[in-house]
């Protein structure tokens, strides 16, 4: 979480809720939860065309956050960002859901990384999905479960530590 390696079984709210940043922009107030990643070294020195001819060892995997905007009085919007680097071919983000199959509205943003060509040409891909305050002030014990769906069919299940979704509604809730 952040810069600090956590057990997501010994997190607090009070330790997620110390960690949310409240900015102001407009109108708008913006509650954004420290980052939660999980990342594992791989060894791409040979990857081949696809991936580069010596990218060597690299740090793949994931991370996300939830954040939430309120514009003036109006109640606080809340949206899971999540990021990978682990999307395989052509795959790309076309819905996200709850572990009980509910959509939630999505937008993506692509970053192509082509400085490396003509040996890779990497995409990255954040999906921010809008998550119902309902969902994130029921969420059951074991965390808030959302399953990000990729054109290909290939679904990669994130799920935040329950002590992390309550600590982010906690700073929500001492702003008011």
């Amino acid at each position: 979480m952040g810069e600090q390696t956590i057990d997501p079984a010994r997190l607090t709210p009070a330790e997620v809720a110390r960690q949310v940043t409240v900015t102001t922009r407009g109108d708008a107030t913006i509650y954004r939860a420290p980052t939660l990643a999980a990342f594992r070294e791989l060894d791409l020195a040979r990857g081949g065309p696809a991936l580069g001819s010596n990218l060597g060892q690299v740090n793949v995997g994931r991370q996300g956050f939830l954040f939430g905007v309120r514009r003036g009085s109006a109640a606080v919007e809340s949206y899971a960002a999540f990021q990978s680097n682990l999307v395989e071919g052509t795959g790309r983000y076309v819905a996200v859901t709850l572990a009980d199959g509910t959509p939630l509205p999505i937008r993506t943003t692509k970053s192509n990384e082509t400085r490396c060509e003509p040996d890779c040409l990497l995409v990255f891909e954040t999906v921010v999905a809008q998550v119902p305050d309902a969902a994130l002030r029921s969420v059951p014990a074991d965390g808030l479960v959302i399953d990000y769906r990729l054109d290909n069919g290939t679904v990669t299940r994130a799920i935040a530590p329950a002590a992390y979704v309550r600590g982010y509604l906690q700073a929500i809730d001492a702003a008011r």
